[in-house]
Parts: structure tokens; sequence; C-alpha cells
């Protein structure tokens, strides 16, 4: 059986060289940096190779029998590419995969639909390569499953920036002008299956939620509040053009938003293509802040508890960048689908600077709320969660920190279970449905600390095989906690089957006809 995979970017690193001279998406990016301290300081993880060398190039997709993916298309923001430290790293590393021209180039924010379609020219210039193809699907009905030669791949786009135009000088009707025709001219030539409304940097359409892991934070700071009267023309387009939202990204009241302006709609779903979960209710939110500070400029600052997991010594991430048990229900009950991520931090996953020994107090996890939704974001106060509701570093055991190709499997499937614990919730979810509507959604190659017993696309079948090799185990700590069994209305290789592949095949099935 070959895998889907719902969210890569295999032609998202060529875009720090030079155009023309792009490396082509098949090739398999590996960097000897002469500094790579430095790149472990920037990336903020124990090694550089794990995120800047390629995860999903084309022939790692071919190598590993992923024939069915989604490409997102991804102009970085400018914000990445002001850094300081980023421009030191293209100084002095600088090859034929990072140059600085370019960066400086990227970081005027003037050249992002000019970056978009760079993007795709270089993925269509490169369509074989060494007796292998990629092939734009129109389509699912051009899909071929037994067609391992070629990686057939659809198209989304992360973040409506992609189609901003030269901005500097412009008043913002010019800049919006601009905006629509390139959104208009774009959509007309090249099938779009689903698009973010928001990325990790402002925009004119919909408030982000905090989420970058990288480089200085407070550019990326949200400032926005929902979705704007040009995000609510945005969504218009897109439902004409039959482009599905895509709600990772977004901040909790621009989601909300998006709910409200929804009410009725059929035949629209919402999908969010590389999603973790909070592991909490939308409602109980403020129970698990650890504590809260108003920032310079009205920006607050929410450190969390991290809630424990379904499985012993597993936690979530319960930033808002994650998705509620309630955006789980929107995305299931419109008909929708979930991909999953393979980074660590969305996964739950503690940072490994906190599981020192030397570390003895709870786990957390930090984000930023914008002065415009602050107060919808604090809610109504609780009181904290007992002990036993919260990770603390000594929960963690050493054999976890000896065997993180295992620790970071049982995270991966203590999200999986969690989904049906929030159908044990509620009366109107039904279990088999809930498995119909998972999927990965890796984020390979977008710059992601990858979980260590997948961290790339030919390591799946090893990673799928691993789950099913201690399902049965797991599965009874998480019957044992909730009562639930997963084995009891499908089996665990029909659920991975479905999560690896069948899933995102029947949704574009249904919906890229």
């Amino acid at each position: 059986m070959p895998f889907f995979d719902f969210h890569l970017h295999p032609s998202l690193k060529p875009q720090m060289s030079l155009p023309p001279d792009f490396p082509s998406p098949w090739e398999i990016i590996k960097i000897q940096f002469a500094n790579p301290d430095l790149f472990t300081t920037l990336l903020k993880c124990g090694g550089i190779n794990h995120v800047v060398d390629s995860q999903a190039s084309l022939s790692q997709l071919q190598e590993g029998n992923v024939n069915l993916v989604a490409i997102a298309l991804h102009p970085p923001e400018s914000n990445m590419m002001k850094d300081a430290l980023i421009k030191k790293v293209a100084r002095e590393e600088q090859t034929h995969y990072i140059h600085i021209d370019r960066v400086n180039e990227i970081s005027e924010g003037n050249i992002y639909f000019t970056m978009l379609q760079e993007e795709l020219t270089n993925l269509k210039t490169h369509v074989s390569a060494h007796g292998k193809k990629l092939k734009l699907l129109a389509n699912i009905n051009e899909y071929n499953a037994d067609d391992s030669d070629t990686v057939f791949a659809l198209l989304t786009v992360e973040g409506p920036h992609a189609f901003y135009g030269d901005r500097k000088n412009k008043s913002l009707p010019e800049i919006l002008t601009d905006f629509w025709n390139n959104f208009d001219s774009f959509t007309a030539t090249n099938r779009v299956f689903a698009m973010n409304i928001a990325h990790l940097q402002d925009n004119d359409f919909c408030n982000h939620a905090f989420g970058i892991q990288i480089f200085k934070p407070q550019p990326f700071y949200p400032s926005g509040n929902g979705i704007s009267i040009h995000g609510i023309k945005l969504l218009q387009k897109m439902k004409e053009k039959n482009i599905l939202v895509d709600i990772k990204h977004t901040s909790l009241a621009a989601r909300q938003d998006l709910y409200n302006h929804r009410i009725g709609e059929m035949g629209w779903p919402i999908v969010c293509t590389h999603a973790g979960l909070t592991g909490i209710k939308k409602v109980d939110r403020n129970k698990y802040f650890f504590s809260t500070s108003t920032l310079t400029d009205g920006f607050l600052k929410v450190k969390h508890y991290k809630p424990v997991g379904h499985l012993r010594r597993t936690s979530f991430n319960p930033s808002s960048i994650n998705l509620y048990d309630e955006d789980v229900q929107q995305i299931v009950f419109s008909g929708g689908l979930i991909g999953l991520s393979l980074d660590q931090r969305i996964l739950g996953i503690p940072d490994e600077a906190l599981l020192s020994p030397d570390y003895t107090e709870e786990l957390f996890e930090i984000e930023i709320i914008s002065p415009g939704e602050k107060d919808f974001f604090r809610g109504e106060h609780q009181a904290g969660p007992d002990e036993k509701e919260v990770l603390m570093s000594d929960d963690i055991l050493i054999e976890d920190l000896q065997e993180y190709y295992v620790f970071h499997a049982r995270h991966f499937l203590n999200q999986v279970f969690h989904l049906f614990k929030i159908c044990d919730n509620e009366p109107l979810f039904n279990k088999a449905v809930m498995a119909q509507r998972i999927c990965i959604g890796s984020d390979f190659d977008g710059l992601i600390n990858s979980i260590d017993c997948c961290s790339n696309v030919t390591e799946l079948q090893a990673f799928k095989d691993l789950l099913l090799e201690n399902f049965e185990n797991w599965e009874k700590e998480f019957t044992g906690k909730t009562g639930i069994k997963v084995s009891s209305f499908i089996t665990p290789q029909q659920l991975l089957d479905n999560i690896f592949y069948q899933n995102g095949l029947d949704f574009l099935r249904e919906w890229y006809i």
C-alpha cells in the first residue's frame, strides 16, 4: 500500500538559492555547515541536519512510496529573513542552497507572488528525473495507485501573503488591488485545493496563532483580531473557486469567526492539513494557564501547563495553534479531514531542554496573544488543574530519554487516541466516522523538528510498523484510563491503513473531482 501526505514542502528549501539556479525538487539536500552550533542556536533543536536537510524531496517521496501528496506552496515571510542570525548564517555559510542576496530580497516582503510563481515553475520544470515522474493532478481520476514510479500531487497554498505583490510605497487599497488580481490570475490557471488564511506573520485578512519556534519571536507576535472584512471577502472567493479553508495557524478568535461565518454552509468542508491537538476543550483552556502577563503594547503572554496524555508519560501542547476538542468537532461535522503533523512540538513532546535532570518543575508551553484578542482568550477564570492533570519533568523516565523514537511514537498515537476520546464526550460523534477523518500531514521540509521515529518520508513504513507492533499494549493503557477500546470497532491494521493512506484518497475522491 502506498502512502498519502496532506502537507509537505518538497520545493520550499530550494527557494533560498538564487533563481534561475534553484536546486531541483528531486535533489536531496544535505549541507555540511562550518559552524553547526550557530544553526543549533537558531533552530532550537539538538541537530542542524534534522531540520535543514531534505525530509521530503521528490526523490525521497518516490523512495518512500509516498505517491499521493498535497504540496504546500509557501513563500517564506519577510520577518524570517530579517532575523540577524539567519543573515549571519547566510553570509558565513553561503552555499548553493542559501544565498545572502536571496535572503535580503525576501526580507523586503515585496516578492511573495514572484516566489509563489517561481516555486511552481521549479516543480513544473522538473517533472521527471532518473526515470521517475511528478504529475500535478487536475483531479483525482488521474491518480494511479499502482504507478510506483510517479509522485501524484495536488497544490495547496500556505498563507494568503503568497499573493501580495510589490508593496513598497503603496497604499492598502493599491496593495489589495494587486492581491486580488494575483489571486484571480493564479487560481484561474492553477487548481488550488486548500489554503491557510493565516500563517506565522501578520496579514490583512486573518489573525494568526503565535507559532514561531525559530528566530526571534517578537516580529511574529499576532496583532490582529479575528477575520477582517478583507478576510471575509477572501473566504467568499475561496468558496466560489472551491478552495477549501485550512484552519492551521488561524487564531482562536479567527476560528470562531470562521465557524460563525459558515453557519448553514454545505459542500465546503474545513480541513486542518498539519494539525496537533491541545488535548483539552476550548472552554477549559484557562484552567491550564500556568501564568499570564501583559507585555509592552498590550500583548498577552500565556505560559501553559502541559496536559497529561492518555498514555503514560505523554502530554499535549495546549497552545492555541493546536486544535481544541471543539475545533475537531467543527472539522468532522463539516465532513473535513485532519492531517496529523510529525513535528515534535506540535505533537506535545516536551522541549528537550526541559528534560534535563536539573529541571524538576512543571513542563510548559508559551504563546503570545494579540491585544485585540486577549480578553476573549482569557475567558472566564477557572481553578488550576490537579497535579495529576499536568506533566512534570520527573514523570519522564530515563528509558524515555534513551529511546526517543519510542517516546515520540507514543505521543503520536496519543493524539490518535484523543480523537476517539472526543467522540466519547460528544453523543453525536461516531467513532467509526472519526476513524475516516484522520491522515498524515507531516509538514516535512517546513523547517520542522521532526519526530525521531519518522524523520523523513522514507521512514513512514517503519513508523507505521512500529505503531502496529506496539498498538495492543498502548491501547491497553488507553482503555484502562478511558474505558475506550479502539480495536472493538476497527482493527489496528485498518486504522493505520486509513491514517497513512486510505482516508486521504477517499477524501480526494469526494472533493478533488
